[in-house]
């Protein structure tokens, strides 16, 4: 993109063999778009065997394809390279907005911020998975907390392309917390969060090993970021870190997942609360010490940290 356009905006969908959801999604954005011209859609695929590309076709978006490296960042990369706008809007293929999105998203985002979140609307799921009504808790985030945050995740967010100049593009070999890597790192460079609560996207809660999958690639997502920071896995610090993921939750951590699962009127038992707790401390624990993690990742061997040009091609 040599010259982006400033009332361009590029809204990228990474997406892997996700057919029916994405089909959903991006019939969502378009209602959201309505009358706009100078909305874009592009859906990156990470290499699907099922009807994704068919479909996002069908729905005549730009479809991009990144298979080099088959993760969700890398793909967002790849998107974003290839965007035309001033204003990149990333949102999950998981994800379908609902009304207003699109227009609260970047109506807060012209308010000054220079990454704006917006609020995931958890699935009704069965009273009886635990599973995912701790997933829910554990994804909501309150619009009282952004102040202390100093990163945010990616599913639903809106960005101005300045921020992606200046700090980089996503670790592409980064299969968990690249997102989470990325936001602290531009606001480590001094661009501001910000949050829109009627940004809205409805999403699934993860359940049974889908949800112990997560949590297991959010520890090696630990592990890929000790990697990345030149740090040995084998040091007594980090080694520190693991043995204490083995331990049972502190009394904070269970408090303040306990407020979210009042506030939500999830009907988790403090007993099962705190057993789902040390769960997910396990889960993520093992994924710092088994998790396998992509050797491209050292810092010699990893172009994510590298700026893109403001007028990039």
């Amino acid at each position: 993109m040599k010259h982006p356009n400033k009332n361009m905006v590029s809204i990228i969908i990474p997406n892997l063999n996700n057919a029916q959801r994405l089909d959903l999604c991006i019939t969502a954005v378009k209602k959201n778009i309505g009358d706009r011209e100078t909305v874009e859609i592009i859906v990156v695929d990470n290499g699907s065997t099922d009807e994704s590309i068919e479909i996002a076709k069908r729905h005549q978006v730009t479809v991009l394809i990144e298979v080099t490296i088959t993760t969700p960042f890398a793909a967002r990369n790849r998107g974003i390279k290839a965007a035309k706008g001033d204003t990149i809007v990333l949102l999950d293929s998981n994800c379908i907005p609902l009304r207003g999105w699109l227009n609260t998203g970047l109506e807060v985002l012209g308010q000054g911020w220079d990454i704006v979140g917006g609020p995931l609307v958890f699935e009704e799921v069965s009273s009886h998975d635990y599973l995912a009504k701790f997933d829910r808790i554990y994804g909501t985030i309150y619009p009282e907390d952004i102040n202390k945050r100093t990163s945010l995740p990616s599913g639903n967010l809106f960005i101005k392309r300045q921020v992606f100049v200046k700090t980089g593009l996503f670790l592409p070999y980064a299969r968990g917390l690249g997102d989470i890597e990325w936001t602290n790192r531009a606001y480590n460079n001094n661009f501001t969060l910000g949050w829109a609560p009627f940004a809205k996207v409805l999403y699934p809660p993860k359940s049974g090993s889908a949800f112990l999958k997560k949590m297991f690639r959010l520890g090696t997502g630990k592990k890929e970021l000790q990697v990345y920071n030149r740090k040995t896995v084998w040091d007594f610090r980090w080694c520190l870190k693991i043995t204490t993921k083995l331990l049972p939750p502190s009394p904070r951590f269970v408090v303040s997942m306990n407020r979210i699962n009042q506030t939500e009127e999830l009907g988790l038992s403090l007993i099962s609360l705190a057993f789902l707790c040390w769960l997910t401390k396990l889960l993520r624990g093992c994924g710092m010490l088994f998790g396998k993690i992509d050797t491209r990742i050292y810092p010699r061997k990893t172009p994510g940290n590298q700026p893109i040009n403001k007028n990039h091609s």
